[in-house]
């Protein structure tokens, strides 16, 4: 994994590859679970917060990350102003 930066330089045949961990079916249910309870959890609190399941299979964590704008932010308020 350490080495996977190399495939952005690579051959156009090998520059669209995915690389993931290897996890058994065991681990695959549990982030299936975890995503499915990030999901759970943003859909409660439609606000400017959004959960993500992060970390390797097995120790997998929830994490919340602020939203640039808030998803009920109104964006035809901001103004943007250069100077010329």
């Amino acid at each position: 994994m350490e080495s996977l930066y190399k495939l952005r330089n690579a051959n156009a045949h090998f520059r669209h590859l995915s690389v993931t961990h290897d996890v058994t079916k065991i681990e695959r249910s549990e982030i299936q679970k975890k995503v499915e309870e990030a999901k759970q959890k943003e859909s409660e609190e439609m606000g400017e917060f959004i959960w993500r399941v992060r970390d390797v299979p097995g120790s997998l964590k929830l994490l919340r990350y602020l939203l640039p704008f808030p998803s009920n932010h109104n964006l035809s308020f901001i103004h943007i102003f250069t100077t010329r």
